[in-house]
């Protein structure tokens, strides 16, 4: 799960065989693509989810990263 401004950005991070994925990120190119993924943003109380099979994030613009799985719970990620 990536924080970038105000979205969230989750998904699949394919890595070498046994690499650990957040390991992964700081040997790779800036862009990153992620697969399986979902952009998540608040729109007044309300948390719109759009889902898409890839995405390209731009790690020099990411906030914050932290391990997750599909489904993982909401209310444990920070939004603000």
């Amino acid at each position: 799960v990536f924080r970038i401004g105000r979205y969230l950005v989750s998904g699949r991070v394919h890595t070498g065989r046994g690499e650990p994925a957040l390991m992964s990120l700081r040997s790779r190119q800036p862009m990153i693509p992620l697969t399986e993924a979902a952009i998540e943003f608040r729109v007044g109380p309300d948390v719109v989810r759009e889902p898409a099979s890839g995405i390209v994030i731009n790690r020099d613009l990411v906030d914050w990263v932290r391990e997750g799985s599909p489904g993982y719970d909401r209310s444990e990620v920070p939004w603000a």
